[in-house]
């Protein structure tokens, strides 16, 4: 759509130019935007191939290899969602 109704080549270019330059990470370091773009590509495509909400994380749990991913941030204790997983 940018390219054929809202942008002409020139501005295309300069748009790309910009992207790049605000996407762009040092090694070592955290680039906020590129996380966020990232984040985003990963929830699409979750979305786009029907990977989400509690069905779809009942299965995951049960995945071979998945033990002790329960674990909350507290020692020794676990969300509800772990402990019905565990129980049932």
């Amino acid at each position: 759509m940018m390219t054929r109704h809202l942008a002409g080549p020139e501005e295309v270019v300069l748009y790309c130019d910009h992207h790049s330059g605000t996407l762009a990470t040092q090694p070592g370091q955290v680039n906020p935007y590129k996380l966020g773009v990232e984040l985003f590509k990963d929830i699409e495509e979750r979305w786009d191939k029907g990977r989400f909400g509690l069905e779809f994380q009942a299965i995951e749990d049960q995945r071979p290899g998945r033990a002790g991913t329960c674990s909350s941030a507290r020692a020794g204790t676990r969300s509800s969602r772990c402990a019905r997983s565990t129980t049932t």
